[in-house]
């Protein structure tokens, strides 16, 4: 969707679009970080941070904690090698990626962003900061409809947020954030767990920022 002026958005492209919101926080914190780096370094002997607070990515709740992240400076996005549906297909993908850690900053030059496989039982990102995010993105057609058209989108179906994370911590045992993106509306009588982020249409704008969240708005889904 940002490579073109087309007027669909396929699920492909909407998992891609989150992904790259997030890992293009994630740069322009750490370049930030290098210009205060820059300035502080021969006074106190600092140097360039990388991890910064979930807050900083992702719009979070009240009263939510606010972890921070680390990451390695590391910002493409790329697809994973395999599809990844349970705890021996992560395991596999987690060796693989830890493997290739172990040769040096030139083999991450491509990012530590992931999509997963279409179709597969499990979310569709994988970004590998510390702790992990995990992130499921549900296009919602007939909400999308009903806001172009001034009305109120559909409210988010109850335990939608939690089937969908039990897919990852099925197979993912550890800490992690789960981020569940929807075109619906919130909810207002469910509570999720403290690791997870929830955003819904009234939130859009927070997380892909005014302009996108239009483009986002007004691409009618052709798959």
């Amino acid at each position: 969707p940002l490579r073109t002026l087309d007027n669909f958005i396929s699920s492909d492209q909407n998992e891609e679009l989150s992904l790259s919101v997030i890992m293009f926080r994630l740069w322009g914190f750490y370049y930030k970080s290098i210009q205060n780096a820059i300035m502080e370094a021969i006074n106190n002997g600092t140097g360039v941070d990388t991890r910064c607070y979930l807050s900083n990515i992702l719009p979070i709740r009240q009263q939510q904690s606010n972890p921070f992240i680390k990451f390695i400076p590391s910002f493409g996005i790329q697809q994973t090698p395999h599809q990844i549906n349970d705890s021996l297909t992560w395991q596999k993908f987690e060796e693989g990626y830890h493997s290739d850690l172990e040769h040096g900053p030139d083999d991450l030059e491509v990012g530590i962003a992931f999509q997963n496989l279409p179709g597969a039982q499990f979310a569709d990102g994988i970004i590998m900061t510390d702790p992990p995010l995990f992130i499921q993105d549900k296009l919602e057609a007939q909400s999308h409809r009903k806001e172009v058209t001034t009305y109120s989108p559909n409210i988010l179906d109850k335990g939608l947020v939690e089937v969908e994370h039990k897919k990852v911590t099925d197979a993912y045992d550890g800490n992690h954030i789960f981020v569940f993106v929807t075109d619906a509306h919130a909810r207002s009588d469910e509570k999720y767990e403290d690791n997870v982020v929830v955003i819904t249409s009234e939130t859009r704008s927070d997380f892909y920022g005014n302009i996108l969240a239009q483009r986002k708005l007004y691409s009618i889904e052709c798959c």
